[in-house]
Order: structure tokens, then sequence, then C-alpha cells
């Protein structure tokens, strides 16, 4: 379904990085992935996630890589891991519960897909039909932070931010960007 804004994306990155876009591994078939994700208990609108990993299954970076670097969005530390490292962050998740009692719900209702390399994610809200995208950090507090409505609203702007080399427009609500004055 997203197969078409995702090969934008994929454009607009090598554009903006020739090598970035060269790290993004192969995609795996989809009915693998909907076997994989049915196996390990992942249930509600897995379209965004499915397409994700069919695109790409993640990146392949070596371990020098700067996270700044190895971001598909610019001016970001969100690299793309590879479905089974997201599938282990996740399944993580229910043993933090004990810490944070979100955590038990954060492994119900939403698939990581990008991570800041520490407690960060972009993730599928995987109860929305439309696949609302939005930021998960324990260090913000309990509730997910919203950022885009859906999935495509998502990529798009992923793709607006590689052409202009600019930031993703979710970030003016990230709380460590707010000032005081």
């Amino acid at each position: 379904m997203y197969r078409e804004l995702l090969g934008a994306l994929e454009t607009a990155v090598r554009k903006r990085s020739p090598a970035l876009a060269e790290s993004l591994l192969p995609g795996l078939p989809e009915g693998t992935i909907a076997a994989i994700l049915h196996e390990t208990g992942v249930t509600g609108e897995t379209e965004p996630v499915r397409s994700l990993y069919s695109w790409h299954n993640g990146m392949g970076l070596d371990s020098a890589t700067a996270l700044t670097e190895a971001s598909l969005f610019p001016r970001s530390v969100y690299t793309f891991p590879s479905l089974d490292e997201m599938l282990i962050h996740r399944e993580q998740f229910s043993g933090l519960a004990q810490v944070l009692p979100a955590f038990a719900e954060w492994q119900r209702w939403f698939f990581p897909v990008f991570w800041d390399g520490a407690t960060g994610y972009i993730a599928v809200d995987l109860d929305s039909r439309q696949g609302r995208v939005i930021l998960l950090d324990p260090e913000w507090g309990a509730e997910p932070m919203r950022g885009y409505a859906s999935f495509e609203e998502f990529v798009a702007d992923a793709i607006r931010a590689n052409d202009a080399n600019d930031e993703l427009s979710c970030w003016g609500s990230h709380p460590r960007d707010r000032t005081t004055d």
C-alpha cells in the first residue's frame, strides 16, 4: 500500500546521502513479515510495519557510524534497526513494565520502527487504522507523544525533511526542544 511513498523516501535519502541509502538492507517478503508478527503476538493494524520492512529490513551500519549520520531523517539520531532487532526491543517493554507501567501498554499497542540508541522510539500505533506514528520515550513520561496522524503523513514528512535537509516537523513538539526563558 505504501510502496510508492517509501520509494520516494528512498530517492530523497539517496539525494541527501548516497552512502546512507546504500546501507539500507533488502526487504523481507511481506508474507514472512506477517508470519513473524503473528508468531510473536503482534496484532492490530500492522500494514505500516509490514510495508516498511518489506521495503527494507533496516540498515546495515557499522558501530563507528555516528547516529546523526545513520538516521534516515536529517538532524536526527533515530536509526532504522531490522525487524528482528525491533521485536527484541518490543519484547523488552514487558520487562520494563515493572519500572514504568506504561511499557505494558506500549508493548500491546505500539510497534517501534526507529530507535534513538537510548530510550526513544518512533513507533506505529497498532490500534490506529491510519497507522498513527508517535514518539515514545520513558524519559518524557508515560504518555506517548503524538507525532503524525498516519503512516502516510509520517513518510511524506520524512521525504520533505530529506529534500530540504531539515528535521521532521514533529520534533517541534519534542520536550527536549522546548526552552524556558
